[in-house]
């Protein structure tokens, strides 16, 4: 994907106490690192100055200080690893998380609401709380803290290729950031404390402020999700030791909610399913 970033905005960092061992402790260096700040803010909120976010500072870490930074981008508006898994040949037995009932890991059967299935591994990518509930384990609430997503998503008439992505870096803006799945389709994705502030009108405005070549920009929809991101790790020893009980009973927690990491589809285990 190609990326660029707006110009800064009217921000202050002194007008925040930044707390010792938060994000932006870890962020700020000097001025030069007010961007980052910024589009933490947006993404994060006011926590960044308080809480560690761990998982955040792990993907801050890997994809854009180290020299790894990859982005992945769309073919015909779907990602890449969606067609991944209809050309590879996998035919994995997918469950809705609504019809499993309880999961008997030790004698590797899950029973659904339609009867019983047998299975020699498990590609559990569930979040990791429900997948131990429905193992029996006893969870805690605390273990698993995450943010979620808000996106406005437009149709528009004029030449914005595929897999082009902008971040908003003026804090007066509503937009984190957007991007384009196809080239007539344009997804922005909003502060999530601005859910139920934010017009159509202000986002459709900014856009075409930051493209001015944009024409017939058209509101088709909004999405929020209330789980999209898990931002501190999982540090409780009981919920890892569960965890660690189903890796040798042939459960393969997977993906961003499966195993609880901050990770895009490039970075998890792969391999795992095939080796587990």
């Amino acid at each position: 994907m190609k990326i660029s970033f707006s110009e800064l905005g009217n921000f202050n960092i002194s007008d925040h106490e930044i707390h010792s061992k938060s994000l932006a402790d870890f962020l700020y260096k000097d001025q030069s690192s007010l961007k980052s700040i910024i589009l933490s803010i947006k993404q994060w909120g006011l926590s960044i100055f308080t809480n560690e976010l761990s998982e955040v500072r792990n993907k801050i870490s890997r994809n854009y200080i180290s020299n790894n930074n990859v982005k992945v981008g769309y073919v015909d508006g779907l990602d890449l690893y969606y067609h991944f898994c209809f050309s590879s040949g996998l035919n994995p037995e997918v469950l809705n998380l609504k019809s499993i009932e309880k999961i008997d890991y030790k004698n590797k059967v899950i029973l659904t609401n339609r009867g019983e299935i047998h299975y020699k591994k498990l590609v559990s990518t569930i979040p990791i709380k429900y997948l131990l509930g429905y193992c029996g384990f006893e969870t805690i609430d605390s273990a698993f803290i995450s943010n979620p997503s808000y996106f406005f998503y437009f149709r528009h008439a004029s030449e914005f290729p595929e897999n082009k992505v902008i971040y908003d870096c003026d804090i007066r803006s509503s937009i984190f950031r957007f991007y384009s799945t196809t080239d007539n389709i344009i997804v922005a994705q909003i502060s999530t404390f601005k859910k139920g502030k934010v017009k159509v009108s202000e986002i459709i405005g900014r856009i075409k402020e930051l493209v001015p070549s944009i024409k017939s920009l058209t509101f088709e929809k909004e999405l929020f999700f209330q789980m999209s991101y898990p931002v501190e790790s999982i540090s409780d020893p009981m919920v890892l030791d569960h965890i660690q009980e189903l890796r040798q009973n042939s459960i393969l927690p997977f993906g961003r909610f499966g195993s609880w990491e901050y990770k895009d589809l490039h970075e998890l285990d792969w391999e795992g399913v095939y080796t587990l």
